[in-house]
């Protein structure tokens, strides 16, 4: 697996600067001969290349004789250069994903304790409106001398009142 990665990486670290398409034989043949213990190297190249082409690191296309050539990084290609080498690229990847999925978890556990708190929405808004419109109404009968009874017996019809508004809400 290491030997796979550190070809990876310096096919991408070639493919970044050659100046003309290459086929397949020509580009590992140019990639061994940077590689000092090539024999180490050899038996791993056609899948760290095979990697690269079928995940759309390099731009691999068909010559006259209908050979893969390589003409070209692509942008996930690119990305990786950015990286000192391969399993950097990887751990960075990891890295992303473990974030993601901590966000996602957050943005669950936020969610849910929104939902727990809709739930008292309706009563608090039948609650404002049994009291909201019962001080206004307090305060028409104040003004008008229409007072029949004591506070405290109104402050108990009203909240006879949100009961009964809770109960209806509950049955809907």
């Amino acid at each position: 697996m290491e030997e796979t990665n550190y070809l990876k990486y310096k096919v991408l670290s070639f493919v970044n600067h050659i100046e003309r398409n290459y086929n397949v034989q020509q580009l590992e043949y140019a990639i061994m001969e940077q590689i000092l213990n090539r024999e180490d190297y050899k038996n791993y190249f056609g899948k760290a290349f095979r990697f690269l082409k079928d995940n759309n690191f390099i731009n691999v296309g068909k010559n006259s004789n209908g050979t893969d050539t390589v003409s070209s990084l692509t942008e996930r290609g690119e990305t990786v250069l950015k990286f000192q080498n391969w399993e950097e690229y990887e751990n960075n990847i990891k890295t992303e994903k473990n974030k993601d999925k901590e966000i996602k978890d957050i943005d669950f556990q936020l969610k849910k304790a929104t939902l727990k708190n809709l739930k008292l929405t309706p009563y608090i808004s039948i609650a404002g409106l049994v009291f909201g419109l019962g001080s206004m109404i307090w305060s028409i009968m104040e003004k008008y001398h229409l007072i029949f009874v004591d506070i405290t017996i109104y402050f108990f019809i009203l909240i006879s009142l949100l009961l009964v508004g809770i109960f209806l809400y509950r049955k809907i």
